[in-house]
């Protein structure tokens, strides 16, 4: 009887432990690309922020945010000051 009663509990933990691990998997959109930017403060480098983010859920928006987050910071004054003189 005693045996019994272990091999249950055994069976149950083992399949709540395998039910456990598959609700783990992230859900919800994947990120696709990543941009940081590296923060100074008085010259003294600070961190880098990291910002993941989801192309496939904002396609046109993320390609924007790439480009800004990649050129210089003169290109992107250039960028955004032509941009507000367009409208």
């Amino acid at each position: 009887m005693l045996r019994l009663v272990l091999l249950s509990v055994c069976l149950i933990s083992s399949f709540s432990f395998g039910y456990a691990q598959e609700e783990k998997k992230p859900k919800g959109p994947k990120v696709t690309d990543i941009v940081y930017f590296d923060i100074t403060i008085g010259g003294e480098p600070a961190g880098r922020i990291e910002i993941g983010l989801f192309g496939k859920t904002v396609p046109k928006t993320v390609k924007n945010f790439v480009e800004l987050s990649t050129r210089h910071s003169t290109e992107v004054r250039k960028y955004l000051l032509n941009k507000s003189d367009q409208k």
